[in-house]
């Protein structure tokens, strides 16, 4: 038997709403479409899954900062999904704790009218999720996030799976773009950002609900524990059971590419992996984003600046 590991950057944060938005900037052509949704910070997609016993309408968590995806036990059962008897799942949550989970069939998985074909998939459970229609009942992960070129649109609340290489020159300099190189490692993607004039290693992650800053990262920045001991805060689990205490704390500014906000609160909570934030889905629903794994490079701009 097979194992494979996958880390599931996912925590229940802060949400930051956005605002108004943009047309795509020249052809972009989408091999499929899906919805968006944003639901107190959770971005989610319906899918239509098959299995043995049919096929099911549900919603997925679409997150860019997991290697893989995850389907929940429920459908598993309903579905009649067959076990896969050659791989089970190490799935690592960022609080720490990891968990071996059993892969199952999913023999064709519709993501709005983008269609893929047989997947072995890890069954486990998600620890929170919204209460929406149809139902949450997993997460789109890297396996099938970070095989094309991806467009999201927060306006028209969609997110779009494209050809490859579809960068022009719309998003060249002083068109109002901003750009900034990614270093691939598998299937997720990390850039550098800066809080406080201070250069960190970022995960692109839109499973987590805001911009987590690593609680030791923090603390290399000056905050003491004392001080994040007053600020408000809570705690929340991650898909492997870890219960995770975070704050949310005000920093002077965050700057991606080009962009720099000022007077910006983050989540600071501990994270066990080698990274200095979580670039979170408080940010993604405030920016058009081009996530381009053809050239190495992610695109943005923020729906507020027109």
């Amino acid at each position: 038997m097979t194992f494979r590991s996958f880390i599931v950057a996912f925590l229940l944060c802060l949400l930051v709403s956005g605002g108004q938005g943009l047309a795509a900037p020249c052809d972009i052509r989408p091999l499929g479409v899906a919805v968006l949704n944003d639901t107190a910070g959770f971005l989610s997609s319906p899918v239509l899954v098959e299995g043995q016993a049919g096929s099911a309408s549900t919603s997925m968590i679409v997150d860019t900062g997991s290697e893989g995806s995850l389907i929940a036990p429920s459908l598993v059962h309903s579905l009649n999904l067959i076990s896969d008897p050659q791989l089970r799942t190490i799935v690592r949550g960022t609080g720490g704790g990891a968990d071996v989970m059993p892969n199952v069939i999913v023999p064709h998985l519709a993501v709005g009218s983008f269609h893929i074909g047989l997947l072995s998939i890890p069954s486990g459970i998600l620890p929170s999720w919204p209460r929406i229609t149809p139902p949450i009942g997993g997460l789109i992960g890297g396996d099938i996030l970070a095989q094309h070129d991806l467009w999201f649109d927060p306006v028209s609340g969609t997110f779009s799976f494209l050809e490859s290489g579809r960068v022009c020159g719309a998003m060249g300099s002083g068109s109002g773009w901003s750009s900034v190189p990614l270093v691939r490692r598998g299937n997720r993607a990390f850039l550098s950002v800066s809080v406080d004039q201070h250069l960190l290693l970022a995960l692109l992650d839109s499973g987590a609900r805001s911009r987590i800053l690593s609680r030791s990262t923090a603390e290399k920045l000056g905050v003491k524990s004392e001080a994040l001991e007053r600020d408000p805060g809570g705690s929340a689990y991650g898909v492997d059971g870890h219960r995770a205490f975070y704050h949310w704390h005000r920093f002077n500014s965050f700057t991606v590419g080009d962009e720099t906000e000022k007077n910006v609160v983050l989540t600071v909570a501990p994270l066990s992996e080698d990274v200095d934030l979580l670039l979170g889905a408080d940010w993604f629903v405030k920016h058009e984003i081009l996530l381009s794994w053809s050239s190495g490079h992610l695109f943005f701009r923020s729906i507020e600046s027109k």
